[in-house]
C-alpha cells in the first residue's frame, strides 16, 4: 500500500470515531468534526452525557468544532428529544454555516 493510501486510510478510520466531547459543570463542548460516519456515535456517547446534567439550562458550547455538516443538527435535535421536559438546550460559538442551516430549516425555536 503506497503512503497515500495509507494516510487516506487513517483518515477514514479517524472519520469513524466520535468527536471528543468534554463536559465541565453544565457545558458539554463538542472538539473536532461531526459528519455521517461518526454521527451515531457521537449521539450515543452525547445522549449519555447529557443524561447525567440536571441543570434546566444546558449550554452546547460549539467553539472547538473543525468541521460540521447538516448530520451535526439532526444529532442535536436528537439530543434535545430525549432532555427531561424541564430542560433546554442553548447552543453557543455557533459556525456561521450552521446558524444558516439552522435557519433554512426552521430550528431557531427550539436551537
Amino acid at each position: 500500500m503506497n503512503k497515500l493510501a495509507k494516510q487516506n486510510l487513517k483518515s477514514h478510520e479517524s472519520d469513524r470515531a466520535p468527536a471528543s466531547l468534554k463536559l465541565a459543570g453544565d457545558t458539554l463542548s463538542i472538539i473536532g468534526s461531526v459528519h455521517f460516519d461518526n454521527a451515531n456515535a457521537t449521539y450515543n456517547e452525547g445522549k449519555k452525557i447529557l443524561g447525567s446534567i440536571a441543570a434546566p439550562i444546558i449550554t452546547i458550547d460549539l467553539a472547538e468544532l473543525t468541521q460540521s455538516h447538516t448530520v451535526l443538527v439532526a444529532v442535536i435535535v436528537q439530543w434535545i428529544r430525549n432532555l427531561a421536559s424541564t430542560q433546554r438546550i442553548h447552543l453557543d460559538n455557533v459556525p456561521a454555516k450552521m446558524k444558516s442551516i439552522i435557519q433554512a430549516s426552521r430550528l431557531e425555536e427550539i436551537l
